[in-house]
């Protein structure tokens, strides 16, 4: 039986970032693995809804970059879905075709309970006030620089570059995306970011860094890594599997979920309010140009960033409201 926590939680998912209504229809997707949330959202969503669909799969490890005809039509044919099973609809064209036809489609990450009640435990018009400010401010600017004093300097310029302010509100016709969420990023002109990055926060697949590590971009890729501890030796081993040509950054961003935390779930850590973040690999999903079977994120502690020299986030806080 579902915990209150999580009947709480998921409540707040469907009403306030979903928004679902009465008259609406809504397909919760689940499998096996995810059972106790699949079932609570649909609970939730009865009490709602007047028409809820519910599908539950049987989970695999080895999930088809689309998902099955049987999802894809499916979800065609309500309001809105939520997305609770280990299906990867994120960056498909199933997505794109679903969104096109004006359904909204939240998807749920693979978090525990105590974090999914954590991060939607906000204020979802504050999230999305100052989300909107600082995507605002970026596409005023035409360079940004990202200073901590444990060390990171760089810059790179954004001036026409794709910039997202991600909310987890889905409330509008084809709305589609991850909740919880909370944060804005840019994707840098390729090749265009130079300097160090200090990483003392976390690592996507790894999670929290016990000893931080340091690395150099130069024209947007990593060159050197300074550090013989042992995350960045293991870092090193991961990024060995790739060329060093491929080793670009995606995405830059700034966590603004303040009910998330660094907790070394590096979905949270990402969304995480006094944190910045980067990607190494994939972002053609996000407007990007790189277009490779890999994405690695890495977060930082307490940035200060100025747009065009003004100083608009000081110690992780943004300040330009």
């Amino acid at each position: 039986m579902a915990s209150l926590k999580l009947k709480r939680a998921v409540n707040t998912l469907l009403k306030d970032f979903i928004g679902l209504y009465e008259d609406e229809s809504v397909l919760i997707i689940t499998d096996d693995k995810r059972l106790e949330l699949g079932q609570s959202l649909h609970d939730s969503a009865k009490k709602i809804c007047s028409d809820v669909f519910y599908l539950e799969l049987m989970s695999k490890d080895d999930y088809s970059a689309e998902p099955p005809d049987i999802l894809r039509e499916s979800m065609k044919s309500v309001d809105a879905v939520v997305n609770a099973s280990g299906v990867n609809l994120y960056d498909t064209k199933a997505l794109y075709e679903v969104s096109a036809l004006g359904v909204r489609v939240g998807l749920v990450p693979n978090i525990d309970e105590t974090a999914l009640s954590r991060c939607l435990g906000i204020d979802h018009a504050k999230i999305t006030e100052i989300s909107e400010s600082i995507k605002t401010n970026i596409e005023k600017s035409s360079v940004i620089r990202i200073e901590t004093r444990q060390g990171t300097n760089i810059t790179f310029p954004v001036k026409n570059q794709p910039i997202t302010a991600s909310t987890g509100v889905l409330k509008t016709i084809g709305d589609n995306g991850y909740i919880p969420s909370g944060k804005v990023f840019v994707v840098p002109e390729p090749r265009k970011v130079n300097g160090i990055i200090n990483i003392d926060g976390s690592i996507e697949g790894m999670g929290i860094v016990s000893e931080p590590f340091r690395l150099e971009f130069n024209e947007g890729l990593l060159i050197k890594i300074y550090g013989d501890g042992p995350d960045a030796k293991a870092f090193q081993k991961v990024i060995s599997k790739f060329d060093s040509s491929e080793l670009q950054i995606g995405e830059l961003g700034i966590g603004t979920n303040y009910k998330a935390t660094l907790s070394g779930e590096y979905f949270e850590d990402e969304l995480s309010a006094g944190t910045g973040y980067f990607t190494l690999g994939r972002n053609i999903n996000v407007g990007g140009t790189i277009d490779l079977p890999f994405r690695i994120g890495c977060v930082f502690n307490r940035p200060n960033m100025f747009f065009d020299e003004e100083l608009m986030i000081h110690n992780g806080k943004y300040i330009g409201l």
